[in-house]
């Protein structure tokens, strides 16, 4: 299903998810997101660390798709959407040539 940005919301997210449906559409560019920890599992008695921070800037942890267009840059990440609780396939495409930024929902990855 496509959809604008207006209809990524947690309500609608869960109606399409539980018609077996996938949603594309447009999320917002400071959308609250994290990545799932890769790092080092610490020891002892405390909790595991599950998320961390996203850094857009630091391209070396996400997926790099070419395009035909050499201004338009295409990355890709599974990132869990804090207020929606869900993990989400997202793609972030970059306008090189304005640099401008815009992220999509690819699909649920749930």
């Amino acid at each position: 299903m496509i959809t604008d940005g207006y209809d990524s919301r947690q309500k609608f997210l869960s109606g399409v998810g539980a018609r077996g449906l996938e949603q594309v559409g447009k999320l917002r560019i400071d959308a609250h997101l994290r990545d799932f920890y890769q790092g080092i599992k610490r020891s002892g008695p405390s909790r595991l660390q599950t998320y961390d921070k996203v850094n857009w800037d630091d391209r070396s942890c996400v997926e790099h798709f070419v395009t035909e267009n050499d201004d338009i840059a295409l990355y890709q990440q599974v990132l869990n959407h804090v207020q929606f609780q869900y993990t989400l396939q997202v793609v972030l495409g970059t306008d090189t040539k304005h640099n401008r930024r815009y992220g999509v929902i690819t699909e649920t990855a749930a």
